[in-house]
């Protein structure tokens, strides 16, 4: 049940939330509002109420506490910290460009990407003549290992014949 209590505007203020980054879901005395960070909500009742907001992959930060006075504006602002991960990146040959959904992130392999927002992202690495990417997911506080094999077909000792692709 979303919350939207009104009252006249006489009787009550307004909460100003505004979070970075903005787009965070607002709770008012622990229920859930209509209402995504940054915005007022108008309409709020005199006296001391909670607030909170919550974003996916993101950590929920602590409630604060706000006086609400008759025909004021009161304000909350939170920032947010990202759950994180990483990646690590190895390649045989070692050497490869590293891109992160697209964007070189400026490294060869071996290389760990740090601090990575929880979630799934394409790891590509590029050589000359070779590339390959593949889809990995971010947990949190974890590294991911992945690992390409770069070494071009019908090199080496010849004993690839018959492996699994």
């Amino acid at each position: 049940a979303l919350l939207s209590v009104r009252y006249p505007e006489e009787e009550g203020g307004s909460i100003r939330v505004t979070s970075v980054p903005a787009g965070a879901t607002i709770f008012l005395d622990d229920e859930p509002t209509q209402w995504t960070t940054n915005t007022t909500i108008p309409g709020i009742s005199a006296g001391d109420h909670s607030i909170r907001v919550e974003m996916d992959r993101y950590r929920v930060p602590d409630d604060r506490w706000v006086t609400v006075t008759k025909g004021a504006n009161t304000t909350a602002h939170f920032n947010l910290e990202p759950i994180t991960g990483s990646i690590e990146v190895t390649s045989e040959p070692s050497g490869a460009w590293v891109y992160l959904n697209g964007e070189n992130m400026s490294v060869v392999t071996p290389a760990t990407l740090e601090n990575l927002i929880v979630g799934d992202y394409t790891v590509e690495v590029r050589t000359e003549g070779h590339e390959d990417y593949r889809t990995v997911t971010v947990s949190e506080d974890e590294t991911v290992t992945v690992n390409f094999n770069l070494t071009p077909s019908g090199s080496g000792d010849g004993s690839s014949a018959g492996a699994v692709p």
